[in-house]
């Protein structure tokens, strides 16, 4: 087997564990701990024999990512990040407002500024 079917081979398992990890993700919440540290294992043999780069694995993550979430992992943090410091905001708003309902009796007060 030639290296660059190696490199393939690894390629493809390294995105098939991702995307199982991901499922994990969307259905908890959490990324699942031991395919978390079976995943950097993993990782860190593929850079330890010098079959892939550091930038070669974020393409790889990257591209597993746009496919799972329809974004990039950057983009995902950035997306949480300004979900986190708008919450309190957020919570300010009643959830009839957030989830556009009307009240019953049909009378809604005035939006809080």
């Amino acid at each position: 087997m030639s290296m660059l079917e190696i490199k393939k081979k690894y390629s493809a398992l390294v995105g098939q564990i991702l995307e199982e990890a991901y499922v994990g993700l969307r259905e908890t919440g959490e990324f699942p701990a031991e395919t978390e540290n079976y995943l950097k294992g993993f990782l860190d043999a593929g850079l330890h024999v010098d079959l892939v780069t550091k930038e070669e694995l974020q393409s790889l993550i990257d591209e597993t990512n746009v496919r799972m979430f329809g974004v990039t992992q950057d983009k995902r943090k950035q997306l949480f990040e300004n979900l986190r410091t708008s919450y309190d905001d957020y919570l300010d708003v009643p959830t009839y407002f957030r989830q556009g309902r009307k009240p019953s009796g049909g009378q809604v007060p005035p939006c809080p500024e």
